[in-house]
């Protein structure tokens, strides 16, 4: 029985409502990450809310040394789904209380909860699991809901204003939760009003350089840039890359370029996207490609010259960080970011990668010029200097202690 190989005196359950293994998100990766570095010291049990099965020892299973898991099915009845969804959420944590009796000894266990966009697991977590069963619950604080894309939009949508509510509101439950991991610095500082026990753990990854090949650029190819991440106009500043590339077509008429996008597009991005490439002359240049699996992305990045994160200077990217950064560091190929959040604490312009102020369309466009004039220039030097990055800020191993103290140990 996979269960029984359980340390039940050391054991820690991560919940979310977003697919947690053989997820296509960057939350998934991030928790995977999490896992790993706990696994050193702990075994570690991952849940996510759809219509599981029943959860119990006998039905977990080892999905990487000292990581489980338990079978799911999906309800694929939307209407029944959303009838029966705040039901469904509380016997998701009664069925996480049963489990956890199953180990016996619920003083030692601790629980971490990766928050999505469906907040009400936030109000039932407070209520039943921290007020009701006393359990000790450390929350995963890697954005300001209130301040997504999605509400910078000009809208009046009752449902955008009343969900921007509850987000706000569930900040405060914060300070019930026995601990805080925050992503970025701005994040640690906002939530530490709410509740002072933080700690803040980067994004983190799993460097492995034995695939890696060295793209050597040859000036009559054509020079490939991506993007990967969410595709979104308004959170991703994609206007400003845009315009840039045309700027860039216009200043290097001989130049051979394409523009691939990866990941996926919200409905906003997917009407206007088509349209803002054709009205600035990039429709044989930038293509949308679709979303890729997790376990493909790194691959599919080294297929490039350089890699792009254009983020803007507002509200939610003040406080959030892209998740993408470690990935692209990891890929080994060239990136090209905004000093925005924490990317200036890790990216070195002309080091380890190229970093410029957001929002400057000019220093953006000279920025990628530069780049694919000199790039036979800086490349071996960067590449190196990027697995140094994500070997001294971002690997997983890195936070094992760290996170196992927190977390394993809290009283």
């Amino acid at each position: 029985m996979v269960g029984s190989k359980l340390n039940s005196n050391n054991v820690v359950l991560i919940y979310s409502t977003i697919e947690l293994v053989n997820g296509n998100s960057a939350g998934s990766a991030r928790v995977m990450n999490y896992a790993r570095a706990l696994s050193s010291s702990c075994d570690v049990v991952l849940l996510t809310f759809l219509r599981l099965k029943n959860i119990s020892l006998k039905n977990l299973i080892e999905i990487e040394p000292g990581i489980y898991t338990v079978g799911y099915i999906i309800n694929s009845n939307k209407i029944v789904s959303k009838l029966f969804y705040c039901i469904r959420i509380f016997y998701f944590l009664k069925s996480i209380v049963s489990l956890l009796e199953e180990f016996g000894n619920l003083k030692n266990k601790t629980l971490l909860f990766y928050p999505s966009t469906k907040v009400f697991i936030d109000y039932m977590t407070l209520v039943y699991l921290i007020k009701y069963k006393k359990f000790r619950i450390i929350y995963e604080a890697n954005e300001i809901r209130k301040y997504s894309a999605d509400f910078e939009i000009n809208s009046f949508n009752f449902n955008l204003k009343l969900q921007k509510l509850m987000y706000g509101q569930s900040e405060k439950l914060t300070k019930y939760f026995s601990g805080l991991i925050c992503i970025s610095t701005n994040i640690e500082k906002y939530f530490k009003k709410f509740n002072s026990n933080t700690i803040r753990i980067p994004i983190l990854s799993n460097l492995n350089i034995k695939e890696y090949k060295e793209i050597i650029y040859q000036k009559n190819e054509i020079f490939r840039i991506g993007f990967f991440g969410s595709v979104s106009i308004c959170k991703e500043n994609l206007l400003l890359f845009l315009r840039s590339l045309a700027e860039l077509k216009e200043i290097k008429p001989n130049l051979k370029f394409i523009v691939e996008f990866y990941g996926p597009i919200d409905l906003e991005t997917n009407n206007k996207l088509p349209k803002l490439i054709l009205n600035l002359g990039l429709h044989n240049i930038v293509f949308y490609k679709g979303q890729v699996k997790q376990i493909n992305v790194i691959s599919l990045m080294r297929n490039f010259h350089l890699l792009v994160l254009p983020r803007g200077a507002n509200l939610q990217n003040h406080y959030g960080f892209s998740t993408k950064l470690s990935e692209y560091l990891v890929s080994g190929t060239p990136c090209l970011v905004t000093n925005v959040s924490d990317n200036a604490l890790y990216i070195n312009d002309n080091d380890n990668g190229f970093i410029v102020e957001p929002d400057n369309l000019k220093a953006f466009s000279n920025k990628l010029i530069f780049i694919i004039e000199n790039y036979n220039s800086f490349h071996k030097k960067m590449v190196k200097s990027s697995f140094m990055t994500v070997e001294k800020h971002f690997q997983y191993t890195n936070y094992s202690n760290i996170l196992s103290q927190f977390i394993c140990s809290m009283e």
